[in-house]
């Protein structure tokens, strides 16, 4: 089906199709479902296609944030970080010089989609936006990605920010990303807040049962965007 990607086996055989209930027609330009513990893709849907990821971008974020950081770390917010949010832009309402440890950061982060802490821990780790940019785009090129470029940590839109369905349903889940299983604690942890729009969200279709803990996103160029 899809092309090989960090060791994913992609081809389905005859019997698994076989058994798989009819795929449900989607909206959505772009689409991949993956069996985790095998990294078998049973749907797609032009996976490869560039998409304007906003919030989404954040699981990147907060992969390196786990990768490169220790969750007792303190993080400062600076003046260019607040007054890099927009009106609308999802945020905690942080002050400049408000100080948060590292695991706030990364569960307000991956909860409120906060815009400003995301820039905030850009900066804690590579000292502004444009290096922590490179950061991304280097984790991406060393996990195989392709049709993927980073231009900032929150997913803010801008024209040269882009990935695929396709890269980014498997980072999230690829064995070799040992932290992703921390991502999926601190996404699961929402379903206490019973937040039905984002995460606590069940679809029956066609056979298809979805419970999905991990990231939502949405921008006005594109419409929304789900990870499941």
């Amino acid at each position: 089906m899809g092309q090989a990607f960090g060791g994913w086996q992609t081809d389905v055989s005859a019997a698994t199709k076989k058994s798989l209930p009819k795929a449900p027609s989607i909206i959505g330009e772009s689409a991949i479902l993956i069996e985790p513990t095998t990294g078998t893709i049973i749907y797609e849907k032009d996976p490869h296609k560039k998409m304007y990821p906003a919030s989404i971008t954040k699981i990147m974020t907060a992969l390196l944030t786990i990768e490169n950081c220790k969750m007792d770390e303190t993080v400062t917010f600076s003046d260019a970080t607040i007054h890099s949010l927009q009106y609308g832009d999802a945020n905690m309402g942080c002050s400049v010089g408000e100080k948060m440890t590292v695991k706030d950061c990364l569960y307000a982060l991956m909860l409120q989609s906060a815009n400003e802490v995301a820039t905030a821990l850009g900066e804690h780790i590579a000292g502004s936006t444009k290096k922590f940019a490179e950061m991304m785009n280097k984790r991406a090129k060393e996990a195989g990605a392709l049709n993927t470029h980073f231009a900032n940590a929150n997913g803010l839109h801008d024209p040269n920010h882009y990935v695929t369905a396709y890269y980014v349903g498997a980072l999230f889940f690829d064995h070799r990303a040992d932290q992703c299983g921390c991502l999926l604690h601190i996404a699961a942890s929402v379903l206490m807040f019973h937040d039905l729009n984002t995460f606590d969200l069940v679809i029956f279709d066609h056979n298809f049962y979805f419970q999905c803990s991990a990231k939502s996103g949405s921008c006005s160029v594109i419409g929304s965007i789900l990870i499941c």
